[in-house]
């Protein structure tokens, strides 16, 4: 039942919700010709959003009687649910609906296409896709989706050597996603395979960043024969004169990339001659001479710039055909006339234009007003209709602000209730202030909650909060329906109260992750929440350490008996066993500890020695020795196999099973 609920979760928040909702209205109840293993799902699990619950009579008008039949999910017909399953990743499928017939258990065999994403999946889980399932669906398998964060510690070592080393099996894989990936070496070896699948049409390599990455990756990626889409934004600190000549790849459409300078950025462009679309993070000017001025064909451009306005234009000048420029600086002040001087110098077949300017910038006007009515001309108003906003600091001497187009087009968004907005729009305000793409939002100020912000934001993903001891308003909060992680200060005198409120109005919060500042209080272990599955007790390097009394207080806690990922900071061996043994469903613990450098590896062989001798004889514990301060876990509770580690990882790495 849980795993089920868990999907239909999903289902409500995805456009499956719109483009079915008047197709399983019309869906007749079927006879169902196989046997159910589990009759008592069949009763209880239906969908409410979509079908009539209950079989009740009631009177019309005419005074005939209308039955509302009862439907179940498995009234469904095969074509529609199998059209229901492309939506979904086939972990969370096989997780759902296996065993639960043989109807369901041949359907999930029989999809045209599959999608693995090994994000929050469990060692067991694993063992079951890997053994059971994967053999018979991989010449069917277009996406694959790798993470190395802390809920699957290590895992691509353990895939790409066990499995992908059979790539060729790999026949219609389209798109590889790595995530957090910290061994160079065994990224290399990866790029490399991906070199002979000829139907691999998207990579990306992201999360945490990998520096000083070998050139040997970029030769590899350009030589991948279909690839059209590349996000490498995990892959930094490579500059021009560290890379060799590109061979020239004629299938990269789209580029995306972190850190780099302008010579790389041209390098780039010169080995992609079919390239529409470039996005780089972090774009610096480094050694760069402006030289004679070249023609590329790109037509989107999105980058964060540092640097000053000449080498901005040199860009602007060896893109003519630019339609589309997204641009986010915090060293250029143009106002709406340096603009369109720009544009009609240099972009004349722009489009598009979304930018955002940081800084001082108001320090050069009287007022905001003055600033505002630069960008009210014919050019921007008639032309184009481009619209702006100014979100500024009154208080601050320097007049600390940001002007920026609207929509909001970027993916993070600080929010301080104590700064004001100003806009050059007059018509569809409501619509030009709905921040769509924003996914990351921080929010702060003295009158935190207690004004109406001039944003909304309907798709935000995680919520950083910097509160008061108090805040009073709560309205804000009740559109996070889409809200995954919640990032909250935690001060002393911190209003608990308050905080569980917030957590009854979020349905969907999978990420906990409280920023402990002072003495632990007992009110923590007393929040509840039916959604929160992680737990992270550590974000700071200062965060209260967890006593052993502490571990048993989170152990008995609500939030302790549905936590799956746990990062806490602990001042005793015997707390981390007491963790692993007693939290019944934890499948990843990150823990740090609280003592000296000196102390780290004679505390590390400890805790070995400590988990070999109370954990069954199963069991096997393996150490990776470099980061010893902090140290991953990765549990499997059904004493199926183990994930032996390699010492090439950033992080120590305990695997074993309970």
């Amino acid at each position: 039942m849980t795993d089920f609920h868990n999907l239909y979760n999903h289902l409500r928040l995805s456009s499956l919700l719109t483009k079915k909702y008047r197709v399983l209205f019309r869906v007749k109840q079927l006879d169902d010709d196989v046997s159910c293993k589990n009759d008592s799902f069949s009763k209880q699990c239906v969908w409410p959003c979509f079908l009539s619950l209950g079989s009740k009579k009631k009177h019309n008008k005419h005074g005939n009687v209308a039955v509302k039949i009862k439907m179940t999910f498995e009234s469904l017909p095969n074509e529609l649910l199998c059209e229901l399953f492309e939506y979904f990743d086939a972990t969370d499928l096989f997780r759902a609906f296996h065993g639960l017939n043989v109807r369901f258990n041949k359907l999930l065999l029989t999809q045209r296409e599959y999608h693995l994403n090994f994000q929050h999946t469990a060692p067991e889980e694993f063992d079951v896709i890997s053994q059971k399932y994967l053999p018979s669906i991989v010449d069917r398998l277009i996406s694959i989706e790798i993470h190395d964060a802390t809920e699957t510690p290590q895992f691509s070592m353990f895939f790409f050597q066990h499995i992908f080393q059979r790539q060729h099996i790999f026949v219609q894989l389209k798109s590889l996603t790595i995530c957090s990936i910290n061994d160079h070496s065994l990224l290399i070896t990866i790029i490399k395979k991906c070199t002979i699948l000829n139907s691999l049409t998207h990579l990306n390599i992201i999360g945490q960043q990998c520096s000083n990455i070998s050139n040997l990756v970029y030769e590899y990626i350009w030589n991948i024969p279909s690839l059209t889409r590349c996000n490498l934004c995990a892959i930094r600190g490579l500059r021009a004169n560290q890379m060799h000549t590109l061979d020239v790849s004629n299938s990269i459409k789209n580029l995306t990339t972190a850190e780099c300078d302008l010579h790389k950025v041209f390098q780039i462009l010169q080995s992609t001659p079919n390239l529409q679309r470039l996005e780089v993070v972090n774009l610096e000017v480094g050694q760069f001479t402006i030289g004679a001025t070249s023609t590329f064909l790109l037509t989107s451009l999105r980058i964060f710039f540092r640097g000053k306005d000449s080498y901005l234009i040199y860009i602007f000048q060896n893109l003519p055909q630019l339609r589309c420029l997204t641009i986010e600086n915090s060293n250029i002040s143009w106002d709406g006339y340096d603009w369109e001087r720009v544009i009609n110098e240099h972009l004349p077949k722009l489009k598009i234009l979304r930018f955002k300017m940081e800084r001082s910038i108001l320090l050069q006007y009287k007022s905001v007003d003055f600033l505002l009515e630069s960008f009210q001309t014919p050019f921007w108003l008639i032309d184009h209709q481009w619209y702006v906003g100014c979100y500024w600091d009154p208080k601050n001497i320097h007049r600390v602000g940001i002007i920026y187009t609207l929509p909001y087009a970027f993916n993070t968004l600080d929010i301080n209730n104590d700064w004001h907005f100003k806009t050059t729009a007059v018509e569809d305000i409501h619509k030009l202030l709905c921040c769509r793409r924003v996914q990351d939002v921080t929010y702060s100020g003295e009158n935190c909650l207690e004004h109406q912000v001039p944003f909304y934001c309907p798709n935000i993903h995680k919520l950083y909060i910097d509160l008061p001891y108090e805040f009073k308003s709560f309205s804000w909060f009740s559109s996070l329906i889409t809200l995954k992680s919640l990032y909250i200060s935690i001060r002393p005198g911190f209003d608990y109260d308050r905080l569980q409120l917030i957590l009854n109005e979020l349905p969907y919060l999978y990420s906990l992750n409280l920023d402990l500042q002072g003495v632990l209080c007992q009110r923590l272990f007393q929040l509840t929440s039916s959604s929160v599955r992680r737990l992270d007790l550590s974000l700071l390097s200062y965060s209260p350490c967890f006593t052993l009394e502490n571990c048993n207080s989170l152990i008995l806690s609500s939030l302790g008996r549905r936590c799956e990922v746990l990062s806490i900071q602990v001042d005793s061996l015997y707390s981390i066993l007491r963790l692993i043994q007693d939290l019944p469903k934890l499948r990843a613990l990150r823990y740090q500890w609280t003592s000296s450098i000196q102390s780290y590896r004679a505390w590390n062989t400890e805790l070995v020695n400590l988990l070999e001798k109370h954990l069954p004889s199963v069991c096997s514990v393996d150490e990776c020795t470099r980061d010893l301060s902090q140290v991953d876990i990765w549990i499997n509770r059904q004493l199926k196999y183990f994930i032996r580690s390699s010492t090439n990882y950033n992080n120590s790495f305990y695997s074993f099973l309970i």
